[in-house]
């Protein structure tokens, strides 16, 4: 054995040490040639906690108190476990004790000799070791002191434990928190100096795992916040990591908290040529569209990239297609920008409209907006979609009538890989592909051809989506807002446009009123587009002369609200800045035009707006069910909702066999 291990447990030494303590407890003077600065600073510590030097137990927690405690250092239990066992193992002493201790001093983990629970019978889990509650001992002193140390014989402050030798090392979180202690304990003619060497590697892999564990968390973590599914492949095809949105895009229901279920590639896939392409790629591979056929019978449609690993495996990366394209979408800058609150005007026939659609947004039906060029049909699109459980999802809107004959198929319902001459070698997702989730409007929706015609209606009958040149379908879910300026009822009697087409768009028509039906809105609407258009230009245009907007109010406005916007644009740039707009700055077609007084707006009859204002001529039932529904029963309300009189309403229920009292509280 060397020196200076023969002199630390030296019979000589220890009587020296037990003087010097005695010296101390009386209030004199130690003699620091014996006495190291660190021993003394613990006995002047553990004098302070006033610990009774003559006291053998040691406290303890239990029960709870215990089983929080424990809990609290589960991943430095975990982390140092087998490498504790493994040390005990190695450790030839007879009687030795090895403990893992908390922050607080609690021990946590104890690996005893059987021999040596007659030398150390209260070494327990759940004592406690800080200095206030046993004085100066290895693991009380080395969380006070932060760095490893030794206590040996007569050195601890208890007179019971002179019999023992100490080495313990604190151990360190990665970001630097002390957060234990591990403690090798051995009767004092036992100690070794090469014990604390091997408690100090012993904490230096303890911390390599918590190190090690914090990296696997963090990129646990950064994998779970990614909004992509990330798959972590073997060679053999065995998923050795998924993060859960891989596995709930998979159909799998993960619970936070709970790891994703593991297995492979084939348990995820049905057989196929997907599951085999996969299967064969080991090389890189971005943004690649590929259709998943889901063990549960489901298909999955995404943007898949691959990253080959070394010994064969590969990270997958899963971006939904349907968010692709709704991101695609948001960057185009297609949107729906307009709500019901933004469209001007008070006229009851606007209103009576307003009302409809306000109906109708709050569900998934089918709308079909008919009315002349210019009356707004986009806009009241527009506001149906954003007054719409579907409001944040995406708006796509398509003129029929501007599309390609030879290309409307291909535009609304994309188009796969060799389709046509010219087409792209990934496909391209058609318009209801990237309305996915939300609307498409389809103005002009009397311009489409017939044999597009038969696409859509296979479309809003099954939800299902097939690219021309294409054998997958693939589910949308799409509300349908279609709006024309022609007669459907007449262009299905002249066999151009399907019979069966119109009654699926036909659910619930709204019939948008032309600007003449509405003349009190027109100075309204000229004063609006006249701030527009004089602030867009930098000019100072106060409002219009009364001969002016008197001409304004008696015109018919063929074009509608856009004509009157075209209009109130050129008088604008004609105006001199600082004046009136005044009659010289219409144009000539409304100048020309004889003049006459406004004529008075007659409201119509209300029978006859029942019948007019199309809410009712399909599916009336419904609708008036709906409305009872959303006024609780109330008649007046309802008929008020429905732009109808209270008495054509009593009329309509009564022959339709509605009770309105189903819905009152």
């Amino acid at each position: 054995m060397p020196n200076q291990d023969r002199y630390l447990q030296s019979e000589e030494r220890q009587k020296a040490i037990v003087e010097q303590k005695r010296i101390f407890l009386a209030g004199g003077q130690v003699d620091r040639s014996v006495i190291s600065g660190m021993i003394l600073r613990s006995w002047e510590r553990s004098l302070a906690a006033r610990v009774n030097p003559d006291v053998k137990e040691r406290p303890r927690v239990g029960g709870e108190e215990l089983e929080a405690v424990l809990a609290e250092n589960a991943e430095l239990m975990d982390c140092a476990r087998d490498i504790l066992e493994q040390m005990f193992s190695s450790m030839q002493e007879a009687v030795s004790a090895l403990s893992l201790v908390s922050a607080r001093g609690v021990t946590l983990y104890i690996s005893n000799r059987v021999s040596h629970r007659a030398y150390y019978p209260d070494a327990l889990v759940g004592s406690i070791n800080t200095e206030e509650a046993r004085g100066t001992n290895g693991i009380g002193t080395c969380l006070a002191e932060r760095r490893p140390v030794e206590i040996i014989g007569a050195e601890h402050f208890r007179f019971s434990g002179e019999c023992w030798s100490c080495s313990a090392a604190p151990i360190f979180s990665p970001d630097g928190r002390l957060i234990g202690v591990l403690n090798v304990t051995q009767p004092r003619k036992q100690y070794h100096a090469h014990t604390l060497g091997m408690v100090k590697a012993a904490v230096c892999a303890i911390t390599e795992q918590l190190r090690l564990r914090s990296l696997l968390q963090q990129r646990e973590t950064i994998m779970e916040m990614l909004d992509d599914g990330v798959l972590v492949l073997s060679a053999s095809g065995g998923v050795d990591m998924m993060n859960r949105k891989a596995a709930v895009m998979f159909g799998h229901d993960v619970q936070p908290g709970r790891a994703a279920p593991a297995g492979t590639l084939a348990d995820l896939l049905r057989p196929g040529a997907v599951l085999d392409e996969l299967m064969r790629t080991r090389t890189h591979m971005q943004d690649q569209e590929m259709l998943f056929p889901l063990r549960s019978g489901a298909s999955l449609s995404c943007f898949v990239s691959i990253v080959p690993l070394a010994g064969g495996g590969r990270v997958l990366t899963l971006r939904e297609a349907r968010r692709m394209r709704q991101v695609a979408v948001k960057m185009a800058g297609v949107k729906a920008s307009y709500t019901f609150d933004r469209i001007l005007g008070r006229s009851p026939a606007l209103a009576r409209v307003l009302d409809q659609a306000r109906l109708v947004a709050g569900n998934h039906t089918t709308v079909l907006l008919l009315g002349e060029s210019g009356t707004g049909k986009e806009l009241f699109a527009q506001s149906i979609h954003n007054a719409s459980p579907r409001a944040s999802r995406p708006f796509v809107a398509v003129n029929c009538g501007a599309l390609p004959r030879n290309l409307v198929e291909s535009e609304l319902f994309g188009y796969s890989e060799g389709a046509f001459t010219g087409a792209s070698r990934a496909g391209q997702p058609g318009k209801f592909e990237l309305a996915d989730g939300g609307t498409i409007l389809l103005d002009e929706i009397g311009d489409l051809p017939l044999d597009a015609q038969v696409s859509l209606l296979r479309l809003l009958q099954n939800g299902e989506v097939t690219r021309v040149g294409g054998k997958r379908s693939r589910t949308v879910s799409v509300r349908v807002i279609a709006a024309t300026n022609k007669n459907l009822e007449e262009a299905v009697r002249d066999r151009s446009f399907r019979e069966d087409l119109y009654y699926r768009l036909n659910v619930f028509p709204i019939t948008l009123p032309p600007l003449r039906e509405r003349r009190g809105d027109v100075a309204l609407l000229a004063r609006y587009f006249l701030r527009k258009f004089a602030l867009g230009q930098g000019k100072d245009v106060p409002d219009f002369t009364p001969p002016a907007l008197a001409r304004m109010e008696a015109y018919e406005w063929p074009g509608n609200v856009r004509e009157l916007e075209n209009v109130v644009e050129r008088m604008v740039n004609i105006v001199p800045d600082g004046q009136a707009a005044g009659e010289s700055c219409l144009p000539s077609v409304i100048l020309e035009r004889e003049f006459r007084s406004p004529p008075q707006q007659e409201e119509p009859e209300q029978e006859e707006m029942i019948l007019s204002s199309g809410l009712l001529l399909t599916r009336e039932a419904e609708s008036i069910e709906e409305a009872l529904r959303r006024t609780g029963g109330n008649m007046r309300a309802a008929a008020a909702l429905l732009g109808v009189s209270r008495g054509g309403l009593y009329l309509k229920t009564k022959r339709l066999g509605i009770d309105a009292g189903r819905w009152r509280k």
